[in-house]
């Protein structure tokens, strides 16, 4: 497996706001570049505020220079943290044994929200590098964007501040 973090500053916002956005999945056509389709298969409320999601995602990707279109699997499990943040995890589980894993953290850092997303990435021997890369890539253009949509959608949420996003793609 291979590991890397992606993580943003959503500035002037709540943790409970972004997080409420976030696992409410609105923002994945609007700042993934792969997906083409979402669609939640099944909710099921959990204690405390949380929530489990099983999804049925679909990408538009190039393999071998060819556009391809892959369709897959992903659990979300996401709730309130004991430290006062909120957790989300995903599970994705696509076709020729790919696997990725977020454990994402939303946590309120003064007047702004800290967003941080540590992913493994699991697939087979000659596909690693390839799905690593593509999948970094398409996560930090993600988080870069996320901040900005997130303030646009802002007002069904109750937030308000500027559109100016702060972001640092991790290493």
């Amino acid at each position: 497996p291979m590991a890397y973090n992606v993580e943003c500053t959503i500035p002037r916002a709540t943790a409970q706001a972004v997080y409420d956005y976030y696992v409410g999945l609105d923002h994945l056509l609007k700042t993934h570049p792969l997906l083409v389709d979402v669609e939640v298969t099944n909710t099921t409320p959990m204690e405390q505020g949380g929530v489990h999601k099983l999804l049925t995602l679909t990408d538009r990707i190039h393999v071998l220079g060819i556009p391809t279109t892959v369709r897959y699997t992903a659990a979300m499990t996401a709730g309130p943290s004991a430290d006062g943040a909120f957790a989300v995890k995903f599970r994705v589980q696509s076709p020729m044994r790919v696997e990725l894993t977020h454990d994402i953290v939303i946590s309120q850092q003064g007047p702004d929200v800290r967003f941080e997303d540590a992913v493994v990435v699991s697939a087979p021997w000659g596909l690693q590098g390839y799905v690593t890369r593509t999948a970094r890539a398409a996560h930090e253009d993600s988080i870069t964007k996320f901040p900005a949509v997130f303030h646009a959608n802002s007002s069904a949420h109750g937030v308000h501040g500027s559109q100016e996003a702060s972001t640092a793609p991790s290493q």
